[in-house]
């Protein structure tokens, strides 16, 4: 091979400038893998190599990851095309990047046939916010393609919505699956509205999202789920409500589930013995989240098998307990069901949403008990009587729960006067390793008193080692 002249000559042509570049290259592996290296010879053609790259312009595999990631932050369609109208470089730059082309979103349904065309072979996403007669015509553009749909979400669902899906008879790489219904009025019969052909031709899809509306009884494909949601469902009746039950009992893999706001009405103990006699068994389930009125949230415990290490977030509509009574008995309730069901040992969270607790790594294989303690009730604005009633109702669930075994305790957004009232929980918590306390800034633990326990003394009695403000760690 000729010598590479040291000295920057310039070029007619990106094409020279690229050739030129490609032959320093292979003269530089050639000198690099000799037995003898001559370094001063390297050292030249690298700084000649450099004096060949344009500074402004980056390497391509660079530009295509921005304009994915930017993409998938902050474009939508019509932003993206412009990105190919800038230059002609970054026109080829766009049109091989395939990551730019998985997303397709009915918003701009124009876009839809440029995409499939731009996406190759490769698994695409499909948003479709609204339905409309004008996109039919897109709509049987992708049904052809179903076969690469890996992500499906689909806003206010019709029964256009389920005709389309009908269509879709085989989605072999279908993994999630977002479906809600907004015109569903309660009352109205719920549409059936995931076919069991469609459904029964996903063998991979492992998690599914329905909003208002209900999945085909028969679809095969619930043995492989392991995330599932079922929101806002109060048009359920009793045989509704038994459907529901043989749904979830076909899930064996479940390891979140999620049911808020399933009924309208108390589900009554005798309703449960002739729906479902036998428990449904999750022995996989790592999150257990219910939304529902207090008495619902017991009924639906005591017919889910689950580990005890699965972890509880419970919540209860606010307003949906009267009395003094009814909320000593609940609470007292759901403490002695919940102590037959935790594990050895167990982290307990009150109130809101204040702490990240999966911010706690150390602890994330703990099952985790949320229960919206504040929520039983309206608490704001705080009256003394509310307050006193959320204490006592706390008293009764602090007593039934076996505090002896709690390693973290989460508290957020409690009321101030609520956390001054507390004395029932700190005086059992002898295996208490974390304390986690916040309310919009403030954290009243941290108070050198708390009706007359020192925190130094809870420091001292039990095993407490780390306090949290704002979900930060401090180390005491």
């Amino acid at each position: 091979m000729p010598e590479i002249p040291t000295e920057v000559t310039a070029f007619s042509s990106e094409a020279q400038r690229a050739q030129e570049c490609l032959r320093i290259d292979r003269r530089i592996q050639e000198l690099e893998s000799g037995q003898e290296a001559d370094h001063a010879a390297i050292v030249a053609l690298k700084t000649r190599r450099n004096g060949l790259t344009i500074l402004h312009r980056l390497p391509v595999e660079i530009m295509s990851l921005m304009f994915s990631m930017v993409y998938r932050c902050c474009m939508d369609d019509t932003q993206r095309a412009y990105l190919t109208l800038i230059c002609k470089h970054w026109y080829n730059i766009c049109i091989d990047c395939v990551n730019l082309w998985n997303h397709i979103d009915f918003s701009h349904p124009r876009s839809v046939e440029v995409v499939l065309a731009r996406s190759k072979d490769a698994k695409i996403t499909v948003l479709i916010p609204f339905w409309c007669q004008a996109n039919w015509a897109y709509l049987k553009l992708l049904v052809p393609h179903n076969n690469r749909i890996r992500e499906l979400f689909i806003d206010q669902y019709s029964p256009d919505a389920a005709f389309f899906l009908r269509h879709l008879v085989s989605a072999p790489d279908l993994e999630y699956c977002d479906i809600t219904l907004r015109e569903l009025r309660l009352g109205q019969t719920p549409h059936y509205l995931l076919s069991r052909d469609f459904l029964g031709n996903a063998p991979r899809l492992h998690t599914l999202r329905l909003d208002r509306c209900f999945p085909h009884l028969e679809a095969p494909f619930f043995c492989n789920l392991t995330n599932f949601a079922l929101i806002n469902q109060c048009w359920a009746a009793q045989f509704e409500l038994g459907a529901l039950f043989a749904v979830l009992r076909a899930m064996p893999q479940l390891s979140d589930l999620q049911i808020s706001f399933l009924v309208s009405y108390e589900i009554h103990g005798n309703d449960l013995d002739e729906l479902c006699p036998v428990p449904i068994p999750f022995p996989r389930l790592h999150v257990l989240h219910i939304a529902e009125s207090p008495a619902n949230i017991l009924s639906l415990l005591r017919i889910f098998d689950y580990p005890p290490t699965t972890t509880l977030e419970l919540l209860a509509p606010q307003d949906t307990i009267a009395t003094q009574t009814q909320l000593d008995t609940v609470l007292s309730d759901l403490g002695a069901l919940l102590s037959r069901r935790m594990g050895p040992f167990f982290a307990l969270r009150l109130a809101g949403n204040g702490v990240d607790v999966q911010a706690w790594k150390e602890h994330e294989t703990m099952p985790i008990l949320s229960i919206r303690i504040d929520a039983l009730i309206q608490v704001y604005p705080s009256t003394p009587d509310k307050i006193l009633q959320l204490r006592q109702g706390l008293r009764a669930l602090c007593a039934a729960l076996p505090l002896n075994q709690l390693v973290v305790l989460f508290l957020a957004d409690l009321d101030l006067t609520l956390n001054q009232g507390m004395v029932e929980l700190f005086s059992g918590l002898r295996t208490l390793l974390s304390l986690c306390g916040a309310h919009y800034g403030e954290v009243p633990i941290l108070d050198d008193e708390l009706e007359g326990i020192r925190l130094s003394d809870l420091v001292k009695f039990t095993a407490l080692r780390t306090l949290a403000v704002m979900g930060v760690p401090v180390v005491l």
